[in-house]
């Protein structure tokens, strides 16, 4: 007769199929426009991304600038 585990009543503990993890809307939102930023960074010269980031970093400063002004009014 085969010893078994008392504790585990001679089973092997197996875990059940895990189904792949959906993303949420924000994450491949996210995701999806860092591609793009990447796709066309490629297309760029230095000057230009450094113009483009400059753009783009002012727009996130007005937009958390006017977000703060309507939390605190």
């Amino acid at each position: 007769m085969p010893k078994t585990d008392r504790k585990n009543g001679g089973r092997v503990a197996t875990s059940p199929l895990k189904k792949p993890r959906k993303k949420s809307a924000t994450d491949a939102f996210i995701d999806r426009f860092s591609e793009i930023i990447e796709t066309g960074a490629r297309k760029m010269d230095t000057g230009q991304l450094r113009d483009s980031e400059k753009k783009f970093n002012d727009a996130i400063d007005r937009a958390v600038a006017n977000k703060r002004r309507r939390e605190t009014a």
